[in-house]
């Protein structure tokens, strides 16, 4: 078993992303996920299949529904995995309005909680 070195917890969310930039260059029409959120991190999973390079930086859109609002977000690939068809990657959050951030961590806590008082199904 291996160890997990996270500081904080992350958060489920599965929220459509629009790619802007990939290190300067206008991103493509890739469809892109974000996955969960932590207090400094997030994992996005893309529909293509190349992996990033470490130190990358996305830039991309978040729409939040529930409060009608776009906003951007910039990051930094810490890790980038293949995933069939997709790739999965790990940003370091390097900018973020703290009020989105916050909305962010709401949403995935709210999902987490609900998912703890579920009841357990007996096999």
């Amino acid at each position: 078993m291996t160890e997990d070195k996270r500081k904080f917890l992350r958060f489920e969310v599965l929220i459509p992303v629009e790619l802007v930039e990939i290190d300067g260059i206008r991103g493509d029409d890739a469809q892109a996920v974000l996955d969960d959120i932590s207090r400094e991190g997030m994992r996005l999973i893309l529909d293509m299949d190349s992996p990033f390079g470490t130190g990358s930086e996305l830039n991309f859109k978040v729409h939040n529904a529930e409060k009608n609002q776009t906003f951007s977000v910039t990051g930094e690939v810490v890790w980038s995995k293949p995933s069939g068809e997709k790739v999965e990657i790990g940003l370091k959050i390097k900018a973020i309005k703290n009020a989105t951030k916050a909305d962010l961590l709401d949403m995935g806590y709210s999902r987490w909680k609900d998912e703890q008082i579920k009841p357990k199904k007996l096999s």
